[in-house]
């Protein structure tokens, strides 16, 4: 039928509708037709299996004794729960076990590997099956897994063969292929990239395949078999992985089959074990729900991603061997032009140089490379904006030094480090007896050869070197009240007019700041809350009294303890105002304050100083 002939019946209302519904009528029969040969083809292939199950059990162990523990990690209410347990009970046949399933109406937010751990611990089954409640298991499917468990003495987990089930809602995939196991690609994410679980052979219509259980990196744990003591060897899921209330995160089962093959395990999926699971219903997170995979990216990518890098490369059987002697250096900012604007990456230099005079050496890792392959002995994490994770693939030292952004780090993540040093008495006075792991005060500190000045013409009445971060800060807001001009040094002060005004440039390159310090009347100073909350001190005040600066700053009882009056604190607008005239109209007061605390400096606070105690406080550990 022509184009023209069609668009002439579709003009004819009577014509049009029977054509319509001629069309319906003919789907709907294929589609009849097709569910027709699926069923079919997979009643065909559930009597294979049971052929080749009878045919392999003649070479089995018999272990009527044996018993299951189940472990329902996720379902919606009673009902769907009777089901699940009828449908194992049935795929069980005849053989004991027992279940264990999470309560539901609890206001308790227990994560999934505080469940599934918890109930592996009272579990009293020789092996433990982890089962979804959205899965049906076909009839031989528990018989198959047991049997590639039980063939292979280094069995780590065992998954099943997962299809989509029939469907109304999705006839079209119904027995296509959902899981057939866990394989990697490289993913991009949040500026780095990482290696990213997928299923294999997802959407696959072919049924007829090779039975013989088969070695994988991973399988999914939402049917997974695996020998309760094995599990329990690996201390079972990681509870770094943040979930909410037992539902399964996007790594904890990854993770788990890498700890078992870590161990010498091997994972394996028993394609005879036919699952059916439907297609998850899919909603738009909200931030809370982003800021919680990006979290558990940040774990998975922290243990796995230079273990991953090796299995996919020629290097897996090559141990690595740590270097005493080599030291990585994690620090936060980007492996490009831009890292010159971080702190981070100046303050990372100046402990390279320090440690290299013990006679190490120092890699500087921005965090696109932090999960790289390494055969340094030890790692110090310089914690900021974003978390590091060990590695699982060589038994390091990890070293915390926590500098910024305390509000942001869990217990969890502290406890994965051997040894912490946190940047403020009070902060560590909070975590020193709740942590399992040591911690220690190293605060911050000053390069005087990066931040040396000579004395000469005051160019500057007021300066502030520092970005926005898109806030307008305090200090900044009380200076543009008071008398004098004020000059800026910083990034993103564009939204704030009268503070874009003394913008003298973005950024000012770190070996000219000590100088620009020391031709300041009065370098202004301030602290974000989190750093006030818990004391810490801004690394600026080191750096400014390293150049013999005089400093005025926002009010914080640390300050006084540790510059010892070297720091003029003020309280508010009037107090910096009355502050700052006095000390304008007494330039020798502002050079004697000036001149202490440099000497104070150089006495306490230099990076030579902290990294004597980090080498020292190594031999310890």
């Amino acid at each position: 039928m022509s184009g023209s002939i069609k668009k002439i019946i579709k003009k004819i209302p009577f014509v049009g509708s029977y054509v319509k519904k001629v069309q319906a009528e003919k789907k709907e029969e294929e589609q009849k037709q097709k569910l027709e040969k699926k069923r079919l083809e997979l009643q065909k292939e559930q009597e294979r299996i049971k052929v080749w199950l009878k045919s392999e059990k003649r070479n089995a162990p018999d272990k009527n004794s044996r018993k299951i523990s189940v472990i329902v990690h996720h379902h919606t209410g009673e009902e769907q729960l009777q089901k699940l347990k009828e449908n194992f009970k049935e795929a069980a046949a005849g053989l004991e076990f027992e279940v264990f399933t999470a309560d539901i109406e609890s206001k308790q937010n227990t994560s999934f590997a505080e469940f599934c751990n918890e109930a592996a611990r009272k579990a009293t089954g020789e092996y433990l099956f982890f089962l979804d409640e959205s899965v049906q298991l076909a009839s031989e499917c528990l018989n198959a897994m047991l049997l590639a468990a039980e063939q292979n003495e280094k069995a780590g987990a065992v998954g099943a063969r997962i299809l989509y089930p029939e469907s109304e809602k999705a006839i079209s995939k119904f027995a296509a292929v959902k899981s057939c196991g866990i394989a990697f690609h490289k993913k991009n994410r949040n500026k780095t990239w990482y290696w990213h679980p997928y299923d294999l052979l997802a959407g696959e219509e072919t049924l007829e395949v090779d039975l013989q259980p088969s070695v994988q990196k991973a399988v999914r744990v939402d049917v997974m078999l695996v020998l309760r003591e094995r599990f329990l060897e690996v201390r079972g899921f990681d509870p770094a992985y943040q979930s909410i209330h037992v539902k399964k995160d996007e790594f904890s089962e990854t993770d788990l089959c890498l700890k078992l093959s870590k161990a010498g395990y091997q994972n394996l999926l028993a394609p005879a074990a036919l699952a059916f699971q439907s297609a998850e219903e899919k909603s738009k997170p909200d931030q809370a729900e982003k800021d919680r995979r990006l979290y558990n990216l940040y774990v998975y990518q922290g243990k796995w991603q230079s273990c991953l890098t090796r299995m996919f490369s020629e290097a897996e059987d090559k141990p690595i061997v740590p270097d005493p002697k080599k030291i990585d250096i994690c620090a936060p900012m980007p492996d490009d032009e831009n890292k010159k604007f971080w702190g981070d990456y100046h303050y990372a230099l100046a402990m390279k140089k320090e440690l290299e005079k013990h006679g190490y050496q120092v890699d500087v890792r921005p965090y696109q490379r932090w999960y790289e392959s390494t055969d340094s002995a030890v790692t110090i994490a310089l914690r900021g904006n974003r978390p590091y994770y060990p590695k699982e693939e060589i038994v390091q030292k990890n070293i915390m030094w926590n500098i910024s952004h305390p509000a942001d780090i869990p217990q969890g993540e502290y406890e994965r480090f051997d040894l912490v040093y946190f940047a403020s008495e009070k902060l560590c006075r909070k975590w020193e007896n709740e942590l399992k792991t040591k911690c220690d005060v190293l605060l911050q500190c000053a390069d005087p050869d990066v931040m040396k000045s000579t004395a000469g013409e005051k160019k500057y009445d007021l300066l502030f070197i520092g970005n926005s971060r898109r806030v307008y800060r305090q200090i900044v807001q009380d200076a543009l009240t008071l008398d004098y001009p004020l000059t800026i040094y910083g990034r993103h002060w564009e939204a704030f007019e009268e503070a874009q005004k003394c913008v003298r440039e973005p950024y000012m390159p770190n070996a000219q700041v000590g100088q620009a310090y020391r031709d300041a009347k009065i370098v202004l100073n301030d602290h974000w809350d989190d750093m006030k909350e818990t004391g810490i001190v801004s690394n600026r005040l080191f750096d400014a009294l390293a150049a013999e600066a005089f400093i005025i700053s926002d009010e914080m009882p640390e300050i006084e303890e540790i510059f010892e009056g070297t720091v003029v604190t003020y309280k508010d607008c009037k107090d910096l105002k009355e502050k700052v005239d006095y000390y304008m109209e007494h330039p020798k007061e502002a050079e004697k304050l000036a001149e202490r605390g440099h000497q104070l400096v150089l006495e306490k606070h230099t990076f030579a100083k902290r990294m004597d105690k980090l080498v020292q406080d190594l031999s310890g550990l």
